[in-house]
């Protein structure tokens, strides 16, 4: 076999690996004359139906916006590797852009995430940038030609619940869920020791390799921006209030995460922020539910602009 051809199959090997995944959603929508592309992208354990009601606020702040809701393999056994996740991400949006190129092309890209899903959000936003030699990219990472024509579009990062430094246990848990944690913990290092195969909730604990990277990723990308015109993204993170799952010193990061706006979302705490139609009132003559409130914060993340998003941010 000629080395041509079979560096060929390697690489259609390897895209259809990461395509496995990460799949379209049917949360998924497309048209011709939409200006905006929104990709939102969901958290651990979890599925891209859990984004709703966030696609719901995202349809009333930008109706001209198309939507990209991917299917991540975040399940509690996944043992996908982030980079693989975040190129998938990549290539899907690769795809629409290149359709998208024969007509109306996108305008403005925001990218959405939660958890887990606001780390793949930075992770595809560092590596559409373009890669930096002082911070060299994994190779499990695979960068689209097309990111050139795009990255420069992407002006709004908004991480919901982030946690942009990993998860560790913490006294910052409450008794039941750190004993669950450590219980977690130790049925997840049994499964690597027996299996061989490390766990993606594991690559994207504080101090695992992933994370590390990607905080530097992140510096030399925004260092760079100073003398390109990629890689300023206004960056907003929303906060939960009452977040007992990851604590405040792992969900902000000073060092990386030293530009960006910081909202608080009250009466919420981590899978609650994306909880924007829920019922429920703080107190009983309060004029708007917590899913209102939740809503209008975040809606303002999307669309208001960075001096007014100052005004009303707070300082970790």
């Amino acid at each position: 076999m000629r080395t041509a051809d079979r560096g060929l199959i390697e690489f259609k090997s390897e895209k259809e690996k990461i395509m496995a995944i990460v799949e379209d959603s049917a949360l998924s929508e497309f048209t011709e004359d939409r200006p905006h592309l929104v990709v939102l992208l969901h958290a651990y354990y979890m599925k891209a139906e859990s984004l709703l009601s966030v696609q719901d606020v995202v349809k009333r702040a930008m109706p001209d916006a198309d939507f990209l809701v991917p299917e991540l393999s975040v399940g509690l056994s996944s043992t996908a590797d982030p980079n693989e996740i975040a190129t998938g991400v990549l290539e899907m949006i690769h795809a629409q852009w290149t359709k998208r190129k024969t007509g109306l092309c996108y305008q403005r890209i925001v990218l959405v995430g939660h958890s887990l899903g606001a780390l793949i959000a930075r992770k595809v936003y560092v590596v559409a940038c373009g890669e930096d030699p002082r911070a060299p990219f994994e190779q499990e990472v695979h960068r689209p030609p097309s990111c050139d024509e795009w990255a420069g579009l992407v002006d709004r990062i908004v991480l919901l619940a982030g946690m942009n430094r990993g998860w560790r246990i913490s006294h910052h848990l409450k008794l039941r869920r750190a004993i669950l944690w450590y219980v977690g913990t130790a049925v997840g290092t049994w499964f690597e020791f027996f299996f061989r195969r490390k766990l993606l909730i594991f690559q994207i604990r504080r101090g695992a390799v992933f994370i590390t990277n990607l905080r530097i990723q992140w510096l030399r990308m925004r260092q760079r921006a100073k003398h390109s015109k990629i890689g300023k993204a206004l960056t907003i993170q929303l906060l939960g209030s009452i977040d007992d799952m990851v604590s405040s010193r792992d969900n902000i990061d000073l060092v990386s995460g030293g530009d960006f706006i910081y909202l608080d979302i009250p009466y919420s705490n981590h899978p609650d922020v994306i909880k924007m139609k829920e019922a429920n009132r703080a107190t009983p003559d309060d004029p708007q539910t917590i899913g209102e409130q939740r809503s209008e914060i975040f809606a303002e993340a999307l669309t208001a602009c960075e001096e007014a998003l100052e005004a009303i941010g707070v300082i970790p």
